[in-house]
């Protein structure tokens, strides 16, 4: 464990840049002061640093919040010159908005003459303004501007999509287990905050969230789709265009005024200097939005609105804009989380070709998205592809950077997922242990991100039968989550999940039980009993009373689970499929052999459909079935199948891994029982003949 130091120091530009989006959100976010900020940073994650030092950081970043005295001179005198023209305007500086009353109280303090020149004061680039509605230029003086509250006063940001994107457990683990992670390999980001919405950001979002009903219909649509998620067309035209009126017009979804028009008659038109600034707060609104929606489980409507957004970004920003990438990894989270890995492959095979063309092999935002890539091919089951990817990326960025960076440790993380997935615990273990000692050390024990990294090593723990280690590590991420976010927090309630999942894992099914029953109780009261996260706990306490031959109760609730992911996820989601596989051992140990029969082979169709033939899940439904036809006495069909399983299982892992050769063994002991069987008949033929 890394002591961290109680005395502010010197911090290196690396400690500051992790820190930032936590500084950011709680002195702008959260409008908290700065010693409060100061005292949360060194409670919450072991970060010491003066007052001065703080200050520094919080002008070059641009979070300051008094407004400068040149910066409110321009804003008078530039109120004056837009109120002639007719305008109501109101201010922002630095993305906060401006109170009237200050500008009124600056006027009479420092005595600004309306005689005064406009035309010596230049506008600084931290100012922007809105107009509110246009009025007659007789009543301009007289007239009191109304503001809006500003969309940057939300909590909007990386708190959607975190730098590092990271999953929680995968849908591809080769080792034999019947148990689902609480879907928050979708989810990878920071806590479900409750914000007020102002007015004011309701309707700013408006003019993009009208046309929903028909986005929602595009799932099935490939050839929108191709357009949607194709970045290579406009690659090399990332810079926006040099017309600032069309460029405004085409942001605000506005008409341009027709030759002869003056503002006045064209008031949809706002050729103001803050068009950026407004698109990129309505894109940041937009994916609070998207984030909010999809903390309810509604991954549809999240879908639509990230959709949204990308598609915005990529037509009106261009390929090179910081925040592109932010907007795709979102997208990225979302389509995996219903499983449309195929759309989120397309979406990141585009983006990474418009980032090579205008960023570079080496840049950030490119090894970012070859991860990213390389979590989609692992959740197809292509883990082969998935490690050659993982491991490209990871190389460059040691190439280029210092071994404890965080790109190279989030490159670390997402190989050792990849690995993980594929068995190879003990090189997945050392690979996330390289990531916590990161983490910790730059980041502090109690930051988000290191908290995942102790999740993550908890997995590759698990997955080598090291049950004592695994319990330590998820009991520690308790502790913290427990003391600084609360019991009741979703991140917390996963980490009880993963603790339940662990105590069956070592078979203590009795305490797994007890463990899932409590958690569903918090889930069902905070999210809801139909959210995603609740249904996953739901489907493992229904395995859990399997395990215990209560499978009756177990039958019962698995059906009831079943119902509930087909009509909220879908009936060919990868979970709700999940949870229909666990449901026909239930249905073989009740006797209902047709039944299980008939759910594994739908089972298996709508595997092959969704997931590929070669998916380790549709693989497990094919071992499934040729098991349930191998007890019916239907040789030859297991046969076949075993035998497909085993060509899949030597190619994509090896002819010395566990899982093929326990397929090998399967086939064997099968082709065992045909021969005896064969023989018992040839037998029984010979005595018959010799009777007569």
């Amino acid at each position: 464990m890394i002591k961290m130091s109680s005395k502010p120091r010197m911090h290196s530009q690396l400690e500051w840049e992790a820190q930032r989006h936590e500084i950011t959100r709680l002195y702008v976010a959260e409008n908290m002061s700065l010693k409060e900020v100061m005292e949360s940073m060194k409670i919450r994650h072991s970060f010491y640093a003066n007052q001065r030092q703080y200050k520094t950081r919080i002008g070059q970043w641009g979070l300051e919040k008094k407004v400068k005295h040149h910066e409110m001179v321009a804003i008078v005198h530039l109120d004056r010159q837009r109120r002639m023209q007719g305008k109501l305007t109101s201010f922002r500086v630095r993305k906060r908005a401006v109170d009237p009353r200050k500008i009124q109280r600056f006027v009479r303090d420092n005595k600004i003459l309306d005689t005064d020149s406009v035309s010596l004061y230049s506008t600084p680039s931290v100012i922007s303004y809105t107009t509110c509605k246009q009025i007659s230029p007789t009543n301009a003086t007289r007239t009191e501007p109304k503001t809006s509250v500003p969309i940057s006063e939300l909590s909007v940001g990386s708190s959607i999509m975190e730098h590092s994107v990271e999953l929680k457990g995968s849908p591809v683990d080769t080792r034999p287990s019947y148990s689902e992670k609480s879907l928050d390999f979708a989810t990878e980001k920071s806590s479900v905050q409750e914000s007020q919405y102002a007015i004011s950001t309701q309707s700013k979002l408006e003019s993009f969230t009208r046309d929903l009903p028909r986005l929602r219909s595009i799932g099935g649509d490939t050839s929108l789709m191709n357009e949607l998620f194709d970045f290579s067309a406009a690659a090399k035209s990332t810079v926006k265009s040099a017309n600032s009126a069309l460029q405004t017009a085409i942001v605000g979804n506005r008409s341009l005024p027709t030759r002869g028009q003056t503002p006045s008659e064209s008031r949809g038109m706002a050729v103001d200097s803050e068009s950026e600034d407004e698109l990129l707060e309505t894109l940041e609104s937009l994916l609070e939005l998207a984030g909010r929606v999809e903390d309810q489980g509604k991954y549809e409507w999240s879908r639509v609105l990230l959709q949204r957004a990308v598609r915005l970004h990529h037509r009106r920003l261009g390929n090179s804009h910081p925040t592109t990438l932010d907007a795709i990894q979102a997208l990225t989270r979302i389509l995996r989380a219903q499983g449309r890995y195929s759309e989120a492959e397309k979406l990141l095979s585009g983006a990474l070709k418009a980032f090579r063309e205008t960023r570079g092999d080496s840049h950030a935002d490119t090894l970012d998205c070859i991860g990213l890539l390389a979590l989609v091919m692992m959740s197809q089951g292509r883990l082969n592809e998935a490690e050659t990817q993982a491991k490209k990326a990871l190389n460059i960025r040691l190439k280029f950077s210092n071994i404890n960076d965080l790109g190279v440790a989030q490159s670390k993380n997402i190989l050792g997922t990849v690995l993980a997935s594929a068995g190879r615990h003990k090189e997945a273990e050392r690979l996330h242990r390289e990531v916590l000692n990161a983490r910790m050390k730059i980041l502090g024990r109690e930051h988000e991100s290191t908290i995942k990294a102790v999740d993550a090593l908890a997995e590759s723990l698990c997955g080598q039968g090291k049950y004592e280690s695994m319990m330590g590590e998820y009991f520690n991420m308790l502790e913290i989550q427990t003391r600084t976010i609360g019991r009741q927090h979703p991140q917390t309630l996963s980490t009880l999940h993963s603790i339940a999942m662990a105590l069956g894992e070592q078979g203590l099914y009795q305490e797994s039980e007890a463990q899932y029953r409590q958690v569903i109780i918090l889930k069902t009261s905070i999210m809801g009993p139909e959210h995603p996260h609740t249904l996953a706990s739901m489907h493992n306490l229904a395995w859990i009373l399997g395990q215990q031959r209560k499978y009756s109760e177990s039958q019962l609730l698995s059906t009831c689970i079943l119902q509930l992911k087909r009509r909220v996820l879908g009936p060919e989601h990868p979970s709700t499929l999940f949870t229909q596989a666990n449901l026909i051992p239930v249905l073989e140990s009740l006797g209902e052999d047709d039944e299980a029969e008939e759910l594994a082979r739908a089972t298996l169709e709508s595997r092959q459909k969704v997931l590929s033939a070669d998916h380790p899940n549709t693989l497990a439904s094919k071992i499934r079935l040729a098991r349930l036809l191998q007890d019916k006495g239907d040789y030859v069909e297991a046969m076949g199948l075993y035998s497909e399983v085993l060509v899949v299982r030597k190619r994509v892992l090896g002819d010395q891994h566990l899982s093929t050769r326990e397929v090998a063994k399967s086939l064997n002991l099968l082709a065992t029982y045909m021969k005896e069987e064969e023989e018992s008949i040839h037998s029984d033929a010979e005595d018959s003949e010799s009777s007569e």
